[in-house]
Order: C-alpha cells, then structure tokens, then sequence
C-alpha cells in the first residue's frame, strides 16, 4: 500500500519493523498480543538519550478505520503554519524531508555542500542601549533555507511580544565535521551565548559565563517568549531537551 510505504519505511529504518517473515510486510494486518509487545519493546529501545527522534508511523487521523491519505513532500517554501509534524518538537521524518527532499538522501558531506544551501535572514531584534533602554534593532543570522521563512516568523512573533527579550548576539549555521550538532545543517540557532552557558551535570562550563535569568536581562527565562515561540514552530531548547547538560542559548529544530 502507498499510504504506508513512508511510516514503514522509517520503522524499518529504525529496526523497529522487520516484517512477518524474510520477505512480507503487511500493513494492514492485525498483530498477536506478542507481536505488539515485540514492537513497543523495541520502539522504547530504540527512543534513548542517543536517539531522541519522534517515530512517525502515520497521519494524525482520529478515525483509525480509515484508510490514510498519501502525504505530499513538504517544500522549503512551505509556510511555517503548514504540517503540524513540522511544528512538532524533536526530529521526526516529515521535518528531514522538508530539509533534505527525501528520506533516502543524506546529510550534507562538506561545507561546500552545505553552504549552498544556506541563505542569510535579517531579524527584527530589541536592543539595549548604553542607558539599559530597550530599542529597535536588527541582526543577521545565517539557516537552512527550508527554515528561513519559518526562523523570520519566530524572531518577528519575539519583536511583537510583551516581553521585547534583548538579543545582542546570535549565531546559525557553523560547519563542524564531526559530531551531531544541528549548526552544521544550518538547523540551530545560539541567542546571547554569554548569559545562556552551556553545562554539564558534573559542573563543567563548555561555553559561555552564567545563566541568570530574572537577574541578567540577556538570559533566556524557561517560561518566556522566546522558548515558548520557539516551540511553537517545532524548534528544542537546550535548557530542557537532555539528560546529560543545559545548553541555555540553544535551540535545534531537529532537537540535537
């Protein structure tokens, strides 16, 4: 069945569907009691501190005796209201389709590679100046161009809110060769990076100075405009998405 070929597909992906046999898949067969107990064992095995995707196994269809409609691939141009999954926090597949066309293409290999896909935005921006007064500003930051359109919306609903949050300073895409980090995609965004550190449980400062939210006007409050309108369009934030350390200046759409 079409309608299944891209849920089936990512579970199989993620090992969590191996089919009845070596050579038979059926969607819209009914499990045994075993079967099922297999499935969520390994869907719970698979969703870890390393993996902390969303698993998307189809559409969001209240009535489950329907046949699900085939979805349409989402563009880079797509509005950031359009698909809910695209504006659901973590990784899920419907957002790396958005980013990468199709599932079976890849992350970006080089720098050159990603670069082309890069684009500068310009945001409105509240500044303080020398004074400690709140004024109008605008800085650049450099993204993904499926998410361009999306991160202006985001700044803009920040510009508009009632808490006018000061950025002074804001970084977006950065290559790195190794490791997962969301910046070599253009897909995470750092606001105010002295006033938002990076931590580790044990203590250890990676980056950055404090976290004084309430005290120091540049630090992110948790339960503030900023991660909120974050959220909203599906990014993580670092002061709540791991176990192991707070990235308070942070924020990833694909969670990492």
């Amino acid at each position: 069945q079409e309608w299944a070929a891209i849920p089936t597909a990512s579970m199989i992906q993620k090992g969590i569907v191996k089919g009845t046999d070596a050579k038979m898949l059926e969607p819209q067969s009914n499990t045994t009691y075993a079967q099922a107990i297999v499935l969520v064992n390994r869907a719970i095995s698979y969703y870890d501190e390393e993996n902390r995707d969303w698993v998307y196994t189809g559409p969001l269809d209240p009535e489950l005796s329907q046949e699900p409609k085939p979805r349409p691939t989402p563009t880079p141009s797509q509005s950031a209201s359009g698909d809910p999954m695209l504006n659901r926090v973590g990784y899920n597949d419907q957002k790396y389709i958005l980013v990468f066309g199709s599932l079976s293409n890849s992350k970006y290999k080089s720098p050159a590679e990603a670069q082309k896909n890069m684009v500068s935005v310009t945001i409105n921006v509240w500044k303080l100046n020398s004074g400690g007064q709140k004024v109008p500003g605008t800085l650049q930051v450099t993204v993904n161009k499926a998410i361009a359109d999306r991160v202006k919306t985001i700044f803009q609903e920040i510009y508009d809110g009632p808490e006018k949050f000061p950025i002074k300073s804001i970084g977006g895409y950065a290559w790195r060769s190794t490791g997962t980090s969301e910046h070599a995609l253009g897909l995470a965004i750092d606001i105010n990076p002295n006033e938002n550190y990076m931590i580790r449980n044990d203590g250890t400062v990676v980056s950055g100075s404090f976290w004084k939210p309430g005290e120091n006007p540049y630090s992110i409050p948790a339960d503030g405009d900023v991660v909120r309108i974050f959220q909203k369009y599906g990014f993580a934030w670092g002061g709540n998405a791991w176990r192991s350390s707070k990235d308070y200046m942070h924020f990833s759409y694909f969670g990492e």
